[in-house]
């Protein structure tokens, strides 16, 4: 089985050195840059094939971990091409168009990773929120945070401002790559709505009604401002749009919910208060808890009388 194994690979490999041979540019945006170095092509190439798999019309239908895999060795084989990119811009000498070419085809390879950066961290947001709202059938099973999509959201604003400061960069852009800078910041306006709403999310649960009601507030409103800018493009994501759309009524209902609750909250608050007090020994002796009472229904001078008798108690104790 390992000898079938190494011919298969070795059938693959000299197939995809075939296949290098007659690449002798990389388009991007615009743009088109010419590879000389034969190992800068076969690492090209073969993160091209393994990109199949993730864009392919099988992609959906590959567990998550597999995916991941693979955007793994997408990434080595990119890293690997730029290595010799760089290998050869260390040796151009002193030919300025070899060394802009050999500059672009860098920035072109540094762009398409971070493209598949962001691809593989959403990836990583869609596992964790489909374990979000999951009940543990297994104690060792991790159930994910709002705190840690929070995290995740930040990484995504990192990449996408990254990505967009590397094509942004240089003189003479193309309509591609402006075009392509605005895609990056219209993304990065959609991860802060969606950051937002767990970090809602946290606060909630964390029984801060005002913070989390004020977030859920903001993000109706990224999503509103990310909606207007979708809707203007003339191919915008239609699975973008429903996910804002979607955002923009949780957060409509869950800031409603925050409001009820911190009303009740405050309604109840007095109540729980006299309970509390009721069970209060003066000396010390006595252990008996004492009936409630209405706190609430107390007048000014009778709580005042009462706050100091408290005070009053726990000094001689």
């Amino acid at each position: 089985y390992n000898c079938i194994f190494l011919d298969q690979k070795a059938v693959m490999s000299e197939a995809r050195s075939q296949q290098a041979a007659s690449m002798t540019e990389f388009h991007w945006l615009g743009h088109r840059f010419p590879i000389s170095n034969a190992k800068t092509r076969v690492s090209i190439l073969k993160a091209q094939e393994l990109e199949k798999d993730i864009h392919g019309p099988k992609a959906d239908s590959l567990p998550a971990d597999k995916r991941l895999a693979t955007f793994d060795k997408i990434f080595a084989a990119y890293n690997e091409a730029r290595s010799c990119i760089r290998n050869d811009l260390a040796s151009a000498g002193n030919s300025e168009s070899m060394k802009d070419d050999l500059s672009g085809l860098d920035k072109a390879i540094g762009a398409v990773l971070g493209q598949r950066t962001i691809e593989r961290n959403q990836l990583l947001v869609s596992i964790a929120i489909s374990k979000l709202n999951k009940v543990r059938d297994d104690k060792n099973e991790k159930v994910t945070k709002p705190e840690e999509l929070v995290r995740l959201y930040d990484l995504l604003l990192q990449n996408a401002a990254d990505l967009s400061d590397l094509v942004s960069s240089g003189r003479d852009r193309k309509p591609e790559e402006l075009a392509f800078a605005e895609d990056c910041e219209l993304k990065s306006l959609v991860f802060r709505a969606e950051r937002c709403f767990y970090l809602a999310k946290s606060y909630s649960l964390a029984g801060k009604r005002t913070e989390a009601y004020a977030l859920y507030c903001k993000v109706r409103f990224l999503a509103d401002t990310a909606l207007k800018e979708l809707q203007n493009l003339k191919t915008a994501d239609q699975a973008v749009i429903k996910e804002l759309q979607t955002l923009q009524k949780e957060s409509r209902s869950n800031s409603c919910i925050e409001h009820a609750i911190a009303i009740m909250e405050e309604e109840q608050a007095p109540e729980k208060l006299s309970q509390k007090i009721s069970t209060i020994s003066l000396t010390g002796k006595d252990k008996k808890v004492c009936a409630p009472f209405n706190f609430r229904s107390w007048t000014c001078s009778s709580r005042r009388k009462l706050n100091a008798s408290i005070i009053v108690g726990a000094c001689k104790v």
